[in-house]
């Protein structure tokens, strides 16, 4: 099978593609990429990748050609212009709705990783964000997903909030997947400015997991308050991560609310490492906890700019590097918290080094001022 998809990659870019072409890849992508050997899954998306770019290719200019607003306008216009179109659109809403029906986590994960690749690949190649398959090869976005038939395809609001559910995933390649894919999702969809789900519900339940120790639900708070910090900072309430916080705070622009939204959270980071010096992890205050806010901050900063100084002017960028000043200082005073655990010798009375359930050494609060 894997030949045969093969054999349609090798047809050139700009030939246009038959029916039946559509037919043999979309049945491949739903029944024959489910395996357990991850070199043979990567030789398969390579395959699906190389096809997915041709049909990209061939449908690009029908794709930018066509305005769903001449439905409204000149009908008949907006028929021929949607007719090229069809096949496109019924290969891409089997593939997806196969992807939402089949994609759980209660089953071998090795049946999700093939779906989660798949629908990435749907939204880079049609979705509004420009795509970049490598450092020579870009491709604009076209926005074919949320033209196509009023944003039906990927619109499911389950899926959704399965890909969130899913950032508590205890498997990384899926957390980071279902980030990947809650990423590419256009600004404007609705959850994203639903203030019930994304206070209710990302930043809730973020706060909630921040007292956990496992690390995978660490990871699931970071992600969760990176993702409001993108794409949801317009209806975000600040007040959540800090009492003290005036939710009726006006922000000239999402950025401003950005930046006051690293600062509660680094205000956090402050106070749980003072809970740290005084009363320790090993005495079960999980208060002290600061994994899962760093993690945010090691997200965040990996692909975020708040823009340079001609793009900010001097106030704002006078506050961004007060920011930054206050963060690599607080970082500093957590290198040294974390070395003088790290050099604790601290033996019990049975002569053993003394530790808590994890395995690290039990540190006094002495040892650490």
């Amino acid at each position: 099978m894997l030949e045969s998809i093969a054999v349609l990659e090798t047809s050139a870019a700009s030939e246009r593609i038959a029916p039946h072409e559509l037919s043999l890849a979309a049945y491949f992508m739903k029944m024959c990429m489910v395996t357990a050997f991850p070199d043979t899954r990567q030789k398969m998306m390579k395959t699906v990748t190389a096809f997915m770019i041709r049909v990209r290719t061939v449908f690009a200019k029908d794709i930018k050609r066509y305005d769903p607003l001449l439905a409204a306008t000149d009908k008949a216009k907006h028929d021929a212009l949607w007719r090229p179109l069809e096949p496109l659109y019924g290969f891409l809403d089997d593939v997806t709705r196969y992807a939402e029906e089949n994609l759980y986590l209660d089953k071998p994960i090795e049946a999700a990783f093939p779906l989660f690749d798949v629908l990435k690949l749907v939204m880079d190649l049609f979705g509004g964000v420009e795509f970049k398959l490598n450092k020579a090869k870009s491709f604009e976005p076209v926005n074919f997903l949320a033209k196509a038939k009023g944003g039906h395809l990927l619109s499911s609001s389950s899926l959704f909030k399965f890909f969130v559910d899913s950032l508590k995933s205890s498997w990384t390649n899926v957390r980071l997947q279902a980030f990947a894919l809650l990423s590419k999702y256009a600004d404007e969809y609705p959850d994203f400015h639903d203030a019930g789900f994304v206070n209710g519900t990302l930043i809730a339940q973020a706060l909630e997991y921040l007292n956990d120790p496992r690390a995978m639900m660490a990871e699931a708070a970071a992600q969760m308050l990176k993702l409001v910090f993108l794409k949801c900072i317009g209806v975000a309430d600040l007040s959540l991560l800090a009492a003290d916080f005036d939710g009726a705070t006006q922000f000239d622009t999402p950025n401003d609310k950005r930046l006051a939204m690293l600062r509660l959270v680094l205000a956090e980071v402050k106070t749980r490492l003072l809970t740290f010096r005084t009363s320790l992890i090993a005495e079960g205050k999980t208060t002290a906890l600061m994994h899962a806010l760093l993690s945010f901050f090691k997200h965040v900063l990996a692909d975020f700019s708040p823009g340079d100084k001609q793009q900010l002017g001097e106030a704002r960028f006078t506050q961004w590097r007060a920011f930054f000043k206050d963060m690599l200082q607080t970082s500093l005073e957590i290198s040294k918290v974390c070395a003088n655990l790290l050099s604790n010798n601290r033996i019990n009375d049975q002569g053993q080094e003394a530790v808590d359930c994890r395995g690290h050494p039990i540190a006094q609060s002495q040892d650490l001022t």
